[in-house]
């Protein structure tokens, strides 16, 4: 699984700091049961206040 740090980059590369799960997911070349890993740590990302999230499935770095 990949750690807050590649995904953190990951969003930071994108054009305003933010970025959708699917455009996550396609871009981190996450697969199957990963998709759920993913989902859950953004999700925990987010209540720790690493990322923001905005709309249902957007986050951006604060």
């Amino acid at each position: 699984m990949l750690s807050d740090s590649a995904i953190l980059k990951k969003i930071e590369r994108q054009p305003k700091q933010t970025a959708g799960f699917k455009q996550l997911v396609r871009e981190l070349g996450v697969h199957g049961d990963e998709r759920q890993d993913l989902h859950d740590r953004l999700d925990r990302m987010a209540r720790s206040g690493q990322l923001l999230k905005v709309e249902s499935d957007r986050y951006v770095i604060p």
